[in-house]
């Protein structure tokens, strides 16, 4: 029981001190505006999207304009988040027909 309640004292010191680093290195890169650009642009999520599907799932950039003006909700702003988009897109785009794949295109 002593070495549970030792081992559990170190946990919330190591959570403790990880919580002051988090808040020391905010306020370090805070005003740094490279530190937190994770945004992509609509090219670099199309040319991303492309290259890991395959060809049933590929997009175009009418494609992508259809999808963003059908999902708006999913864009609060100008990103296009890979992580973030590409498994709706999936989703839509395979809802699809090839008639209305190729209309977008």
């Amino acid at each position: 029981m002593y070495n549970r309640v030792i081992n559990k004292g170190k946990k919330v010191a190591i959570f403790r001190f990880l919580g002051k680093l988090n808040k020391a290195l905010y306020a370090t890169f805070r005003h740094s505006s490279c530190f937190f650009n994770f945004m992509t642009s609509k090219e670099k999520f199309l040319e991303e999207h492309n290259s890991l599907s395959p060809v049933n799932l590929k997009a175009t950039i009418g494609m992508l304009n259809h999808f963003k003006r059908e999902k708006a909700s999913l864009f609060k702003d100008r990103d296009w988040s890979i992580e973030k988009l590409r498994r709706p897109f999936i989703l839509w785009v395979s809802t699809l027909s090839d008639s209305q794949k190729s209309e977008m295109s």
